[in-house]
């Protein structure tokens, strides 16, 4: 005889069920896992010392930079920017839920008041009742029951989950580390703000710089194309040099042009950042490098990469998803939950505040342990044991991208250093190299192509002298958010 459908279809579920329950959970992950990371970060530094710890120890943004217009612009951005005003107002909504939270250890207590009328079928079991008790002589007249029959309630409700496992107090942990990782996020945003109004400004000021070169080498080179057309009409050379210095002529007053626009839409951006619209940003002159930090002249200590916000958000997210981790095994076993109501309650309005008479209460006590929703429950378990895992992994990640950040830009600061240094020495030979060529060619010893590219030289060297500094300042602003940024 075939076995009903009905048996057939709990069977399959109870082997799904079986087959559920016996998956395999991954390896459990914990911090000690995680590699050993080096005492200082010094990858291709190693034949500097270690910097000053207490320096870097008291490092803060405003002593960091040294430009009072920079630090004017910064202060401002930290006051007005609009992505930190919003993020400031979810921190605060995230604070609200997290003190909701908070709730879910303490009973829960409600006034109630009520007032209901019923009426009973004199064929009902209530209705043949409440008849036969009026004619009872054990009861006063003003006991008797009306029909239809108020109902006056007036008192307090209370509702309790007594946490025998621990699974609220998990779940309120995970919510404070989530809003402690919040807080972090918030001074993380801060550190980028700093960052991009610092590269921003920088990068202003280095094309004002390259913008004066090339103005200056326009002039230079309208007056040689001044000289090249007047020795043309007396004879000494033909049309084509006049063309080909007219062309350099064109071709630096379009890369000009090109400058103009590319600030233009950097001081915009510098605009955005300080919520307002656009206008000139106050800058100084030039790169100067007396306004280089002194403080980042070698490696540091791995532990100020522990010190970022982003890194102690992601611990934070590690630590929220651990107590996650533990309230959602703790949703597997049985709770306890406490309902109790007290108050005034009676058929009379006038009696209702007959105490005693109208005292009423109730306690009632229940344990719950799940049964055919427990493979939901081990779902959710599962989950969370995978979120916790890829939290740790996710955080080994951050901090080992922290590390490369700070030795890329260690290492960047300091090769553009040495960059400078080379590209300040080739632009003085090419000051002197350009300056002979021209006598040369007025003498009558080197040909106008000679001068040509002598010239393209002398300006193309100038304008890389200011891009190598730029990279320091620019990998000093990377630096001082790789270590934190100065918060």
């Amino acid at each position: 005889m075939a076995p009903h459908p009905i048996l057939r279809y709990s069977a399959g579920l109870a082997l799904a069920g079986l087959a559920f329950f016996s998956c395999k959970l991954p390896a459990h992950l914990e911090i000690r896992d995680l590699p050993s990371p080096p005492t200082y970060l010094n990858y291709g530094l190693t034949e500097k010392s270690p910097a000053d710890s207490a320096a870097l120890g008291s490092l803060n943004w405003k002593t960091f930079f040294r430009d009072p217009l920079l630090i004017a612009l910064i202060d401002t951005a930290l006051q007005r920017n609009l992505d930190l005003k919003n993020a400031e107002q979810n921190l605060f909504a995230a604070q609200a839920l997290l003190k909701a939270s908070g709730g879910r250890l303490w009973p829960t207590v409600n006034a109630t008041a009520g007032a209901g009328l019923t009426r009973f079928g004199r064929q009902t079991i209530d209705g043949v009742g409440n008849y036969d008790v009026n004619f009872s002589p054990n009861i006063a007249a003003d006991q008797r029951i009306p029909n239809p029959v108020p109902d006056f309630a007036l008192g307090f409700q209370s509702t309790w989950e007594v946490d025998i496992s621990g699974k609220i107090r998990h779940y309120k942990k995970a919510a404070r580390a989530r809003f402690m990782a919040s807080e972090e996020g918030l001074r993380f945003l801060k550190t980028q703000i700093i960052g991009a109004v610092a590269h921003l400004y920088y990068l202003l000021i280095s094309l004002d710089t390259e913008l004066e070169i090339i103005r200056r080498n326009i002039e230079l080179q309208e007056s040689a194309l001044e000289v090249i057309e007047i020795q043309k009409q007396s004879g000494k050379i033909n049309e084509l040099a006049v063309k080909q210095f007219r062309t350099q002529v064109l071709d630096t007053r379009s890369l000009e042009y090109e400058k103009l626009q590319e600030r233009l839409v950097i001081e915009n951006a510098l605009n955005t950042l300080l919520a307002r619209y656009p206008a000139r940003i106050p800058r100084k002159d030039t790169l100067n490098v007396q306004d280089l930090p002194s403080l980042i002249q070698g490696p540091v200590s791995f532990n100020y990469v522990f010190q970022r916000p982003d890194i102690k958000a992601g611990l934070h997210q590690l630590t929220g998803a651990h107590h996650h981790l533990k309230a959602s095994k703790a949703e597997l076993y049985p709770s306890l939950v406490l309902n109790a109501n007290f108050g005034l309650n009676g058929f009379d309005a006038a009696g209702l505040l007959s105490v005693p008479a109208s005292l009423a209460f109730n306690l009632l006590s229940g344990l719950t342990a799940p049964i055919l929703n427990r493979y939901v429950l081990l779902g959710q378990y599962k989950i969370a044991f995978s979120e916790k895992n890829k939290a740790l992994l996710d955080y080994q990640q951050k901090v080992i991208n922290a590390a490369q950040e700070v030795v890329n830009e260690l290492n960047r600061f300091e090769n553009f250093r040495k960059v400078a240094q080379y590209k300040a020495e080739e632009f003085q030979l090419m000051k002197e190299a350009s300056k002979i060529s021209d006598q040369l060619f007025y003498t009558g010893f080197a040909n106008y192509l000679e001068v040509l590219m002598t010239r393209q030289v002398l300006l193309r060297a100038e304008l890389e002298l200011t891009e190598a500094r730029l990279q320091q300042f620019l990998a000093s602003v990377q630096l001082l958010r790789a270590l934190g940024g100065g918060l």
